[in-house]
C-alpha cells in the first residue's frame, strides 16, 4: 500500500503573488480542478511529492488484492521450487543422488526487506491562451530509491540444500577429483579380475557383477553431477546427504568384496562434504549466477535520479458560471493531455529497481467540474482517462525465472 503526502511548494506560492487577484477567482490548487487561465497569463508552480511504500499488491498468481511485502517473491521460510522454479533441476538431482523421491528441496529461512522512496518534483508551466484555452507543460525531477538488506539464514536447521562447497572450498574439488578417480580405478579392476563377465558370452555367476558394473558407472556420473559444479547440493547432516554416504559406503563394500581386497583398503573411499545453510553471500550468488536460473543484478540498495514523464496538455473552458450574480455557480473544462514515456522504467536485470518513470506514452482525457456552495465552500469533481499507447518493454516476472 502506498501512503503519499501532497504539499504545495512555497516557491509556487511566491510566484504566483502578482497574478493574486485573477488566481483567487479561478480558485487554483494542488488537485485537479476546472480553473483555466485567464488570456496571457503565465504561471509556473512546483508541488513535490513525496511517496513511500513497504508492501505492493501481488499479482494474480499470489493473490492479486492482497498485499505482500514489497520483497516476497524472495523471501520465505522455506525457500524453494515454489518461489524460484528454475531450482528445479537441482531438486530432481538430489532425489536421484540420495534416492529420496519424496525430497523438496528447501533453502531454509530467507528475508529481503525493501521500501521504496520517491520524491517527485514537477515544474509546471501554464499559459491561457485566450478566453477557452490554456496549455500546460510539466517536467518532473525524479529521485527514486530502493533501500534493500538481503539476508540468508546460516544457522536454519530447516534447510536440506545449500551451494556446493566446492564453491568456496578449494580441497574440495581436488577430493572430488579423487572420488571420480577412485570409482574409474574400481571399474577397471573389476573388469580386469572378471573379464569373462565382459564377453559376448558371460558365464555363470557374472550377473551380480554386471549389475554392481552398472550400478557403480551410473552412481558416479550423478555424483559428478551433483557435487562436482556450481550447484545446490544436500546440506551436512541432512536425511539427503546421509542417504548419499550411505550409498558410497555400500558402493565400497561391494567393490572390496567383489575384488577380494582387505578391510583396510576402501576402493571408494572419498565422501563428497555437504553443504552449509545459505548464508547472505550465498543468496547473492543464488541471485546472480546463471547457473541458478534467475541471473539478475546483486540485491543491494539501488538510487536513480532523472526526469519523469513529461506531460503536455491543452485545457478547453466547457463553462464559466463562477462569478456569476444568478443561477449556479459552477464551471467546467477538458483537458487532453500526452504523456511521453521519458522516465526510466526498472531495468529487467534488477530485481527491485528504482524506477522514475514507466518509459511508455500515453494519451489521457480529464474533466472537471466545480461548483460554488457557498463563499468558503466548494465542490469538485474530476475523472480521467488514460491509453496507454502500444509498447515494448523489458520485463521480469517473479515466479517465473
Amino acid at each position: 500500500m502506498y501512503s503519499a503526502r501532497l504539499f504545495s511548494s512555497l516557491l509556487g506560492a511566491a510566484l504566483l503573488a502578482p497574478f493574486a487577484q485573477a488566481l483567487t477567482q479561478n480558485g487554483p490548487g494542488p488537485l485537479d480542478n476546472a480553473a483555466v487561465l485567464p488570456a496571457g497569463t503565465l504561471r509556473f508552480r512546483i508541488a513535490p511529492r513525496w511517496t513511500a511504500a513497504d508492501r505492493r499488491f501481488g499479482s494474480p498468481i499470489d493473490g492479486g488484492s492482497t498485499t505482500q511485502d514489497f520483497a516476497a517473491f524472495l523471501s520465505a521460510d522455506s525457500l524453494g521450487v515454489r518461489e524460484v522454479p528454475s531450482l528445479g533441476t537441482f531438486e530432481q538431482r538430489i532425489r536421484a543422488v540420495s534416492a529420496a523421491s519424496d525430497f523438496r528441496l528447501s533453502l531454509g529461512t530467507t528475508r529481503i526487506r525493501a521500501q521504496s522512496r520517491s520524491t517527485s518534483v514537477p515544474i509546471n508551466i501554464e499559459y491561457g491562451l485566450g478566453l477557452r484555452f490554456a496549455l500546460s507543460v510539466s517536467v518532473p525531477i525524479v529521485r527514486s530509491v530502493i533501500n534493500l538488506v538481503a539476508n540468508g539464514n546460516a544457522n536454519d536447521s530447516t534447510a536440506n540444500a545449500g551451494i556446493s562447497p566446492r564453491v568456496y572450498n578449494e580441497a574440495e574439488a581436488s577430493r572430488l577429483a579423487t572420488l571420480a578417480s577412485q570409482f574409474s580405478s574400481a571399474l577397471s579392476q573389476l573388469r580386469s579380475r572378471y573379464p569373462s563377465c565382459f564377453s559376448a558370452t558371460p558365464g555363470a555367476g557374472c550377473s551380480a557383477i554386471a549389475q554392481l558394473d552398472t550400478t557403480a558407472r551410473s552412481y558416479a556420473v550423478l555424483v559428478a553431477a551433483t557435487y562436482g559444479a556450481v550447484a545446490l547440493v544436500p546440506v551436512a547432516g541432512s536425511a539427503a546427504h546421509d542417504a548419499v554416504l550411505a550409498r558410497l559406503i555400500s558402493l565400497n563394500d561391494q567393490f572390496r568384496a567383489a575384488l577380494g581386497l582387505a578391510p583396510s583398503i576402501n576402493p571408494i573411499g572419498i565422501r563428497p562434504l555437504g553443504a552449509l545453510p545459505i548464508a547472505d553471500a550465498d543468496l547473492q550468488r543464488l541471485v546472480t549466477d546463471t547457473t541458478f536460473g534467475i541471473q539478475a543484478d546483486s540485491l543491494v540498495p539501488v538510487e536513480r535520479t532523472s526526469i519523469g514523464d513529461v506531460e503536455v496538455g491543452l485545457t478547453f473552458r466547457i463553462v464559466d458560471r463562477w462569478n456569476s450574480l444568478v443561477g449556479p455557480k459552477i464551471r467546467a473544462s477538458a483537458t487532453a493531455l500526452y504523456r511521453a514515456g521519458t522516465g526510466r522504467p526498472g531495468r529487467p536485470s534488477v530485481l527491485l529497481d528504482a524506477a522514475t518513470g514507466d518509459g511508455q506514452a500515453d494519451v489521457e482525457g480529464r474533466f472537471a467540474l466545480d461548483a460554488r456552495v457557498t463563499r468558503r465552500v466548494v465542490a469538485s469533481v474530476a475523472a480521467r482517462y488514460t491509453v496507454q499507447m502500444a509498447d515494448e518493454l523489458d520485463m521480469r516476472l517473479p515466479r517465473r525465472w
